[in-house]
């Protein structure tokens, strides 16, 4: 199967970052840093609000906020994969597909949303019934079988993620439909598994650092601006993972035979 070196990848991706700063720049704070943004604010917001006063006449504001900020990650994902991926493409070239895109982005997930819904009910109904079956209705709530499901829970969603790590750089790249794309990247990272965790893992950890730092701080305007400084640091560190990834992509696509017979 083919493979990748992790120096030489993390090589290549600060020198793309340094020789494209000014390409890549603006697109990630008007897209990824600027619903960053709006999310910590509506967050700050929401912890604001008496929830027995005023918080049903929010709930329609914040849901459209919700799909705002989805919508500018998705283009932003979108542009920096086309842009990284693609020698020789402008910004306006990137965008202006990324915005062709997002539509059949938006029903590939509420697709996944639904099967993830119905597989979740559909355990629960099985163990609804076990529970009844085995005469103990509080089974569900129990910590022997509440802390293993919510761990399957996660290892399953993780390992999703690692599968559809190429997706949105395929979807670009090479015209193929979010399903397609999503499919690609299952072969592409067959393999792969175990060293894609390992290059993801300080990804995610110092993103989630970035995006939490603030609850650390004592004062209300201390957090806003740790909260503010963390946004874009948190913008910076998910571009560099979508540059990253594209950067591997382009490795492996020119080893894998099947790419030039579909």
């Amino acid at each position: 199967m083919p493979s990748f070196k992790i120096t030489e990848i993390i090589n290549e991706t600060f020198s793309f970052i340094k020789r494209e700063i000014r390409l890549i720049a603006p697109v990630v704070l008007s897209t990824i840093g600027f619903s960053n943004l709006v999310m910590f604010f509506l967050s700050i917001e929401k912890k604001n609000i008496n929830p027995l006063s005023s918080a049903m006449p929010h709930q329609g504001y914040y849901t459209l906020l919700l799909l705002f900020c989805t919508f500018l990650n998705i283009v932003g994902y979108l542009t920096l994969s086309r842009l990284t991926a693609v020698s020789g493409e402008t910004v306006k070239q990137a965008l202006s597909l990324a915005l062709r895109r997002v539509i059949s982005v938006f029903v590939f997930l509420f697709t996944l949303s639904l099967i993830f819904t119905f597989v979740l009910l559909s355990l629960l109904i099985i163990g609804n019934f076990l529970s009844r079956f085995l005469g103990n209705t509080q089974i569900l709530t129990q910590p022997a079988f509440l802390y293993p499901a919510i761990s399957l829970g996660l290892i399953v969603t993780i390992a999703i993620l690692i599968k559809f790590s190429f997706w949105y750089v395929i979807m670009m790249t090479d015209k193929a439909s979010p399903f397609q794309a999503a499919r690609y990247s299952f072969q592409i990272t067959k393999g792969l598994f175990w060293r894609l965790i390992l290059v993801m893992m300080p990804f995610a950890i110092s993103s989630y650092a970035a995006s939490m730092a603030y609850i650390f701080a004592h004062t209300h305007t201390l957090k806003i601006i740790v909260g503010i400084i963390g946004c874009i640091l948190n913008a910076a560190i998910v571009s560099s993972q979508v540059i990253f990834l594209a950067i591997i992509y382009n490795r492996l696509k020119s080893k894998l035979f099947f790419y030039k017979n579909r």
